[in-house]
């Protein structure tokens, strides 16, 4: 049983995360299940997990919905696996009702004829509507946000929700000139998750934070209950930001591979002293015989950007970069990056930005390329802007 119905929002069920599970690489990240047990135990229940593309969100995020959503009847499908052997597990599995929102799904079944404004106001409004066909006895005055009817539904039946929000900054990268129905958006989302009352936890993943995007829309709102989960920092969350070393091993013997050569290839990631692989490439490198460096990473986005974003960048970034590249030691503080710087002309942000999206790792104030693949992608960046460094670097004083 797969646990789906026909809702697009709400009560996904355990269909995504049975087909991952069924899947040939399947890795038990379900440890990450009692890091949110203790969120909500301790209304610590605001999470924006950061990361690159390529690192498992939505595979997490399916994970999730299928673990709290009261119509999965997904005992089964967790029994054995690392959640099911902690304390927490039978007292939070399928208690929520869950809506599970993919802005990056929605964004692609409107088509890109749709404007952004057409696009943020019929999210929510086919949000608000599908609330309202789920909960028929709950009376609602007037065609209101999902905040309000979310508010009315707990009212009248006391039941919290954890809502799942997955790429929530999908628009940012596909609209980004549309600031100003980018700012609706944000505001649109902020009325939707603060509402204490009728939320038991809110999940949302992207690739840089919510803060980020609220302080380069010069936006007034309190996003402090979200505390910085992302590649350059992180809290509780930090070992399962990608594929952990013990996992992969397991991997590695099934498939009888060196784990030493995988490392060099795709691992190197760092967070908060927690070494760890990104999955997609982890699967690309064990499903395909020519491992070539540059297409272990995904083939878009913003890994079709670097050679953009460092293009008016100055001397001082392409010597440290080349720098890096070289294996000079390279130290310094990482601070939020902003979206609206988008040439990226600025030091420190420029690093943020290969930090968040996996071209460089960040440990102990140290700047490192994580793997083959990243370098190869950095590396065809400067050849393409005729940037990067031929020979040795010069000797500093």
């Amino acid at each position: 049983m797969f646990g789906y119905n026909f809702f697009k929002f709400l009560n996904p069920g355990s269909w995504g995360f049975t087909k991952l599970k069924n899947s040939e690489f399947f890795v038990d990240k379900t440890g990450m299940l009692e890091k949110l047990n203790e969120s909500i135990a301790k209304y610590c229940k605001y999470r924006c997990v950061s990361r690159p593309r390529g690192f498992g969100k939505t595979s997490d995020a399916q994970m999730i919905a299928a673990y709290y959503d009261r119509t999965a009847y997904s005992r089964n499908l967790f029994e054995g696996l690392d959640i099911s052997k902690l304390e927490s597990y039978g007292k939070y599995l399928n208690k929520y009702y869950v809506l599970y929102i993919s802005v990056s799904d929605y964004y692609r079944s409107c088509g890109k004829n749709v404007s952004t404004k057409d696009i943020v106001s019929g999210l929510f409004k086919d949000i608000t509507d599908e609330l309202k066909s789920a909960f028929r006895d709950v009376f609602i005055f007037y065609d209101g946000s999902p905040s309000y009817v979310l508010d009315a539904i707990y009212r009248k039946h006391e039941v919290e929700f954890v809502i799942i929000i997955d790429d929530f900054d999908t628009l940012f990268f596909e609209r980004k000139d549309d600031e100003e129905d980018l700012r609706a958006y944000l505001g649109a989302l902020a009325n939707l998750i603060k509402n204490d009352e009728y939320i038991a936890l809110v999940y949302m993943t992207g690739i840089l934070s919510l803060k980020n995007y609220f302080l380069s829309m010069d936006m007034d709102m309190d996003m402090d209950m979200f505390p910085e989960t992302n590649m350059a920092r992180c809290d509780l969350m930090a070992d399962h930001m990608g594929f952990r070393y013990d996992k992969v091993e397991l991997l590695c013997q099934k498939k009888g591979v060196s784990l030493s050569d995988l490392e060099k290839l795709c691992g190197g990631y760092t967070v908060d002293g927690n070494k760890l692989f990104c999955p997609y490439s982890v699967i690309q490198a064990l499903s395909q015989k020519d491992n070539d460096p540059f297409s272990m990473l995904p083939e878009h986005g913003a890994n079709e950007d670097l050679s953009h974003a460092l293009e008016f960048s100055s001397e001082a970034v392409f010597d440290t970069i080349n720098d890096i590249l070289d294996g000079e030691t390279v130290l310094g503080k990482l601070s939020y990056f902003k979206q609206g710087n988008r040439s990226f002309i600025y030091f420190e942000s420029t690093f943020v930005f290969m930090v968040y999206f996996g071209y460089l790792t960040y440990d102990e104030g140290q700047l490192f390329v994580p793997n083959d693949a990243a370098r190869a992608r950095i590396e065809n960046a400067l050849k393409t802007l005729n940037r990067r460094r031929i020979g040795p670097p010069e000797k500093k004083d």
